[in-house]
């Protein structure tokens, strides 16, 4: 559930519930060391749906190629870069360019802060680029599922969100299985 406070309207309050999203993360390259990061690609898709003034009209989504780079024994790294299909306000459809890097601290297994960036460009139909910061934490319950929260705030656009707290929960499917040989 979304609620957005509009500004100099005091009154003036949007409730509703934006689509939620689909996703997939294929990785393809192990790291082999502080100079061979691993790499991945990410597929997402957000389909038509939501309630009130967020809602959809179109099928979106986004693909990226994910790097993880452990350039210290605590820290890593992770850039990623792609390209989305979005809605604006107008229900009109725009392509877009991203761009986004965390940087993550890891000082259990479990815990994992970060702080992150992300860029798009544009931020809706014949706009110009957004930026967003946000920093939070994930935490690993289990081999599969992973709990993260977050806290940010756009920091450039003429749209960008404003501070905001999100809450995931990411569950993995073993659809891959790996094989061993003698």
């Amino acid at each position: 559930m979304v609620t957005t406070i509009i500004s100099g309207l005091p009154d003036e309050r949007i409730s509703g519930m934006g689509p939620l999203s689909f996703g997939f993360k294929y990785h393809f390259q192990d790291s082999k060391g502080i100079s061979h990061p691993s790499l991945g690609a990410i597929v997402r898709v957000f389909p038509s749906w939501g309630s009130g003034d967020f809602a959809t009209h179109h099928v979106t989504g986004d693909v990226r190629l994910a790097a993880d780079w452990d350039f210290a024994p605590k820290l890593s790294l992770n850039p990623n870069i792609g390209i989305g299909r979005f809605e604006d306000d107008r229900g009109r459809t725009f392509t877009a360019a991203l761009v986004a890097v965390t940087l993550n601290y890891l000082p259990t297994k479990k815990l994992n802060p970060f702080i992150d960036m992300g860029i798009q460009s544009p931020e809706r139909t014949a706009g110009k680029a957004s930026v967003i910061f946000d920093a939070g934490i994930a935490y690993i319950l289990g081999h599969n599922i992973q709990l993260d929260a977050s806290a940010g705030t756009g920091a450039h656009g003429a749209a960008p969100p404003q501070p905001f707290i999100s809450a995931r929960i990411s569950y993995r499917i073993g659809l891959a299985r790996q094989t061993t040989r003698p």
